[in-house]
């Protein structure tokens, strides 16, 4: 039975590798910002899992985003890059805490009875359908963007989840779940394969 690669947190950053800034808790209102994870040339990624930490004065509600107030005016937007393959995620853009919910179901705030209220939310790929195929030949990526005034937010980070595997991996494209077993490397499940032109089932 074939090892599986164990997974590795980055950060969704500015610079894309986990460096640069990492605490999307700014004002873009004017200037969107953009929160991203890339792999390198000659890398092959697989995305299992987006964490999404949200810390604000507690008292979080529903209809506002984190504890500001109300509603995002424009909303945050999560899309993904794979095989070339711009897909939207979010196509109702995420302006209050119950919209994380909605798309991802695992969402809660954790309070502890005095000070600051977290919500975090999980958004696993693999329950959607599969994990996101992530090449970094071909410039793909996840990101998340940002059109509103966040600098009221405490914390606001994004955390993706990925298994890395060696360039001894061997995928063809023609055929999506055959995929070559190198003994001497990190065996790879068949079913964690994505499609060309991948997308991911919000249902």
């Amino acid at each position: 039975m074939p090892a599986y690669d164990i997974l590795r947190p980055y950060l969704l950053s500015a610079n894309g590798d986990g460096t640069g800034t990492t605490n999307w808790n700014g004002d873009y209102s004017a200037s969107q910002g953009r929160a991203y994870y890339a792999p390198g040339a000659g890398e092959i990624r697989l995305a299992h899992r987006l964490i999404v930490a949200v810390e604000d004065a507690g008292g979080m509600q529903a209809q506002e985003y984190g504890n500001l107030g109300g509603a995002l005016t424009n909303g945050v937007a999560v899309n993904i890059r794979s095989q070339g393959t711009i897909t939207n995620l979010t196509p109702n853009l995420i302006t209050t805490n119950s919209f994380w919910g909605a798309y991802c179901y695992d969402a809660d705030v954790k309070s502890w009875g005095a000070g600051n209220d977290l919500l975090v939310v999980r958004w696993t790929f693999t329950k959607d359908g599969c994990p996101i195929y992530l090449d970094g030949d071909q410039g793909d990526y996840v990101e998340a963007l940002f059109n509103d005034n966040l600098s009221g937010l405490l914390g606001h980070y994004f955390l993706l989840k990925v298994s890395e595997r060696g360039s001894s991996y061997s995928w063809n494209p023609d055929s999506p779940t055959e995929v070559q077993e190198d003994t001497s490397s990190v065996g790879v499940p068949t079913d964690a394969v994505a499609p060309p032109s991948l997308g991911v089932s919000l249902t």
